[in-house]
């Protein structure tokens, strides 16, 4: 088995101008080192507002204005170092946001980030269930290909639209449950009958404890004061009756397919189950308690934010991790 990567990765374009969460703006973008030689010793006027436009105490980075803006974020919402050096000039993150990549135990997987609204629309707005297609070398540790085999049976699970979303990420939950049992027990095992997996309701897993990761969310680190007060108003209601059940679909295998390999450190593999499931019952929450015509658009945009904040902080997701780890 190889790594993957997403059917919708090559049909991603960025917006530019036109996007109206510009990932240039509240974000403190990092710049490799390869960059940051090639700007420190560029000639000419570009050159001397490339050096003191970058603020090399601790992670070099560009400087933010006052209003969070990148200073080469131009008036036009466009990226001065691409209008006059081109996208070749661009820095690492600047240039591959919001591709994510990753390897694990020797496989390189790829995929695309809600966090940018253009990528988010493209990923949760789409009909069809994605497809993944496997990129770079085979596998050849037997723990990670272990981890590819039960994410993409998990992945199946919640692609099966015979069945409600609700129940699919039920039968997630037990089926992860099980794995994660014969994990602790020393013999992993991927295959289990319909009969040995007994459901338990998503909101009943986490429901006595919502009010208590609403308020933990809470008091991670924020970034966009919107989203504390989203998450202040939010309240844990029924989880029943889902709307377009396609787009729940879509947002859990995103979630599944970017972090469940990170079991590969902890062997936490129920945990990376259960942070999909409750990513998915926080975006709902928060998003239920905005007052808008538009219910989808809501979705997105609080997919977004949610994305900013914990999926690109890793103290963040860190400390869910944890939390989980040590919440039955």
């Amino acid at each position: 088995m190889r790594g993957q990567r997403p059917d919708y990765w090559k049909d991603f374009s960025c917006i530019a101008s036109e996007c109206q969460d510009n990932c240039c703006i509240g974000w403190e973008i990092d710049i490799d080192p390869d960059s940051l030689k090639r700007y420190q010793n560029m000639e000419g006027s570009m050159g001397e507002r490339l050096r003191a436009g970058i603020d090399t105490n601790g992670q070099p980075h560009f400087r933010i204005q006052k209003d969070r803006r990148c200073v080469f974020l131009n008036q036009e919402n466009l990226c001065d170092i691409q209008k006059e050096l081109g996208e070749d000039a661009l820095c690492d993150i600047c240039r591959e946001h919001p591709r994510f990549y990753h390897v694990c135990g020797g496989i390189e997987e790829a995929g695309l980030g809600i966090a940018c609204e253009e990528a988010a629309r493209l990923i949760l707005n789409r009909k069809d269930s994605v497809h993944f297609s496997g990129i770079g070398p085979e596998c050849q540790d037997d723990w990670v290909c272990f981890l590819l085999t039960v994410r993409e049976q998990l992945i199946q699970i919640l692609q099966n639209r015979q069945i409600s979303i609700i129940k699919r990420m039920d039968r997630m939950l037990s089926y992860g449950r099980k794995v994660q049992e014969s994990i602790n027990q020393g013999h992993p095992i991927h295959k289990f009958s319909e009969e040995e997996i007994s459901c338990q309701s998503a909101e009943q897993i986490f429901a006595r404890d919502m009010e208590f990761w609403l308020s933990f969310y809470q008091e991670l680190e924020i970034m966009d004061s919107r989203w504390h007060s989203m998450l202040r108003q939010a309240k844990a209601l029924e989880w029943e009756d889902i709307p377009n059940e396609i787009f729940w679909e879509q947002l859990s295998v995103y979630f599944i397919f970017r972090h469940f390999t990170a079991a590969e450190e902890d062997d936490d593999i129920y945990g990376k189950i259960r942070f999909a499931v409750l990513s998915c019952l926080i975006i709902f929450y928060v998003s239920k308690s905005l007052i808008t015509k538009q219910l989808k658009d809501a979705w997105i945009r609080t997919a977004v934010l949610y994305s900013k904040e914990i999926e690109y902080s890793d103290e963040n997701i860190e400390m869910i991790w944890e939390e989980l780890l040590f919440t039955p």
